[in-house]
């Protein structure tokens, strides 16, 4: 499905619900789930080239590579955390 236009926004069909603006590039999200005591952060497959990096606070430059990534998940125990996650490009 090609980008269509309103009010300067653009949907693009790869993910569903992603907003970019002109001349921005579009973003994955992530996704979390928590069963059983066991966390999984991933982001869509189609979605390639990205690094899921964490830290343990916000506002600090102390971000890592998040070990343990495969086909664009990682999978942790809940008592690991707390972490924040972002991906970087």
């Amino acid at each position: 499905m090609p980008l269509r236009s309103g009010h300067g926004l653009f949907r693009r069909s790869l993910e569903p619900n992603t907003e970019i603006r002109a001349g921005e590039h579009p973003r994955p999200r992530l996704s979390a789930t928590l069963v059983s005591g066991r966390g999984t952060v991933s982001w869509p497959l189609a979605w390639t080239g990205f690094t899921l990096e964490r830290t343990r606070a916000l506002g600090t430059n102390a971000w890592e590579a998040a070990p343990g990534v495969t086909n664009n998940a990682v999978s942790l125990d809940e008592a690991e955390g707390p972490w924040y996650f972002r991906l970087w490009r």
